[in-house]
């Protein structure tokens, strides 16, 4: 499949922009980060696809390394990305915790179990054996009854954990949930205030705690289900505290902060991904560097893709249905037989069933909303 890969950076690049200094005003916009996480997701529907097909070296290496080499890394960033959201709508939108049960974890929880219903039905017609066990424990996101499950129950843990975390801080300091210092519109040093620091060193600690829950109850297997989660946090720390930093790089003179941020980031990285099979909170760490890393890439190499900034919007789609067409195909022999066509029915089903999926849950999110 390294066609695969030659269309995905053919898409990326088109339209491309390389800053002559490092852009920190776009770096973080929803459209850019949308399309980088429009990048991402398909680098996920690889990772994926590639456990249906046989793997041929001739025409696989390529991009089997990109995404071998990646690992859990693809989605760092996704993470990221949702808990600098998250810090920013509670910074700028008073009582925006309070929406959390019904905006955030209500409406992914009920999407979630939508999109399990498709493979609930494609289960029964192809006779696949599945316990009512796995089904009850699937719609909790525990286990799986085809689906790719890790990742929404770990965002569902990760917005359940920030409100009771902010709530708790809130009763704790005797001060709203959302005070005029975490609700203003920029990061300032009123904002770094005991209000925004608790409650984001809390949201390290009961995040490592998941982790490590999660790490006993898996029995240290399947580290790929806990190994990127204090990418959220950071997020949130990114969200409060990244002034300085930008600061810096809109001098006149950026390059030299810019390199110096660069090396350290990158030294960081390689030698925490060197040490990271030595336990998974190693490769936490490694997971922090490298979202730093990637920020400061992102500050000079800005995408404008609309076909990434397509897939980035629905991210959530893509990710949760993209495995019914790939089980459909490969029960009918298109996987180990005609893998090209394989590959592109995938995603063109993938494409479709996710817009088919939108249009029928949008009345029930309306209700929500």
């Amino acid at each position: 499949m390294n066609i695969f890969l030659i269309a995905l950076i053919a898409v990326t690049m088109y339209k491309i922009h390389i800053n002559r200094t490092p852009d920190v005003d776009a770096y973080l916009s929803h459209k850019h980060t949308t399309r980088i996480n429009g990048f991402f997701i398909l680098i996920v529907f690889y990772a994926h696809i590639r456990t249906y097909m046989p793997y041929v070296p001739e025409t696989d290496a390529w991009m089997y390394t990109v995404a071998t080499g990646l690992g859990q890394l693809m989605v760092a960033l996704f993470l990221f990305y949702s808990g600098y959201g998250i810090h920013e709508s509670i910074r700028r939108k008073p009582g925006y915790v309070h929406t959390l049960p019904r905006k955030r974890i209500g409406i992914t929880w009920i999407n979630f179990a939508f999109a399990l219903l498709f493979f609930l039905t494609l289960d029964l017609i192809l006779g696949r054996e599945i316990t009512p066990y796995q089904v009850i424990f699937a719609f909790l996101g525990w286990t799986s009854i085809g689906n790719s499950a890790w990742y929404i129950f770990a965002i569902l843990v990760l917005y359940l954990l920030t409100y009771l975390t902010y709530t708790l801080t809130a009763r704790i300091t005797s001060t709203p949930v959302d005070t005029p210092a975490t609700a203003t519109t920029t990061p300032t040093a009123a904002s770094a205030t005991a209000t925004t620091a608790l409650p984001i060193a809390l949201m390290f600690l009961v995040t490592i705690a998941f982790s490590l829950t999660m790490w006993w109850a898996k029995g240290g297997i399947a580290t790929y289900s806990y190994n990127t989660v204090l990418c959220y946090p950071l997020g949130m720390a990114w969200s409060a505290y990244r002034t300085p930093i930008e600061n810096a790089l809109r001098r006149p003179h950026p390059w030299p902060t810019w390199l110096l941020l660069f090396a350290a980031s990158t030294l960081a990285f390689a030698t925490l991904r060197a040490y990271s099979g030595t336990h998974y909170l190693i490769f936490q760490l490694a997971a922090l560097a490298y979202c730093l890393l990637a920020l400061l890439i992102t500050t000079i190499i800005h995408i404008n893709s609309p076909i990434l900034e397509w897939f980035g919007k629905n991210l959530f789609w893509i990710y949760v249905l993209q495995r019914l067409p790939m089980i459909a195909f490969t029960h009918i022999g298109l996987a180990e037989n005609h893998r090209a066509l394989f590959v592109t029915l995938t995603l063109l089903s993938t494409i479709a069933l996710t817009l088919l999926a939108k249009k029928a849950i949008a009345p029930i999110q309306q209700l929500i909303r």
